[in-house]
């Protein structure tokens, strides 16, 4: 497996499971995919990563598909809310 990056990282040739790999600074393993159902006859296929939490340590796990692979560096405890501000 190979991590390349044009405007985004991309997972490129035969997926490695449980093989650590290190991307800007931080350690991720794929430990499976899943299929992803959108529009009917319509699927995804996405891939399950593990990574530890840069403020706490804590491994997650998060999913990206092989064509945009954005490393996420924070659990969802540690992650900014996404939720709107109040006018």
């Amino acid at each position: 497996m190979k991590m390349i990056k044009a405007s985004h990282w991309s997972v490129r040739g035969d997926l490695d499971f449980n093989e650590s790999f290190t991307l800007q600074g931080r350690d991720y393993q794929l430990i499976d995919t899943n299929i992803h159902y959108g529009a009917p006859e319509q699927t995804t296929d996405l891939l399950v990563w593990e990574g530890s939490c840069k403020d706490g340590g804590n491994k997650f796990t998060f999913e990206t598909t092989r064509s945009r692979f954005y490393p996420t560096a924070t659990c969802p405890e540690h992650r900014p809310s996404r939720t709107r501000r109040s006018l």
